[in-house]
């Protein structure tokens, strides 16, 4: 196994995302997990959820709802990558969590703590000191100010602007 072979857990719109995006790092989709589907597919394979499949690539979860992604973290056996994308730009010294996901033109500043299956869209901007707990999901092109904290589960919809300092509570959607 490769550093940038993965299987990805979902099979819509945000599997294809990261998928597209894998192949832009050179990397390679082992399979899709979905519990809806069962074909072969270019080369690859669409399954419930099987551990003996490819049991040393880890697991992205492509499912945008927190609450179901957080559901099915609990299921599976693998480990989790993390994938993030090469056209975002990330500070040195930022945490990402596993199961994280960072798509084409995030900026994340210094100081910035991201939590676990996390999903950052394309063009959101996170500023210094800013902390984004477990299983948020923030849509495209959404700010989040400086020193802000997003509780668990918090989803903050496209084109949404957090002002710094702000605290957002657990399993709430802003915007």
């Amino acid at each position: 196994m490769s550093m940038n072979e993965y299987l990805i857990y979902g099979y819509g719109g945000h599997a294809i995302v990261i998928s597209e995006g894998v192949k832009l790092i050179g990397g390679i989709v082992n399979g899709y997990f979905d519990d809806n589907k069962s074909e072969n597919f270019k080369n690859s394979f669409i399954s419930s959820y099987n551990p003996n499949h490819f049991p040393n690539s880890p697991v992205l979860i492509a499912i945008g709802n927190n609450e179901i992604r957080m559901r099915v973290s609990r299921l599976i056996k693998h480990n989790y990558g993390v994938f993030i994308h090469p056209k975002a730009i990330i500070a040195e010294g930022v945490e990402i969590g596993e199961g994280t996901v960072v798509l084409a033109g995030a900026v994340i500043q210094p100081g910035v703590k991201i939590g676990k299956h996390v999903i950052i869209n394309a063009n959101v901007v996170l500023d210094h000191g800013s902390v984004i707990n477990n299983f948020c999901s923030i849509y495209p092109n959404s700010y989040i100010g400086s020193n802000t904290v997003l509780c668990e589960g918090v989803t903050i919809n496209a084109c949404t602007s957090i002002q710094r300092n702000s605290i957002l509570n657990h399993w709430t959607t802003v915007g």
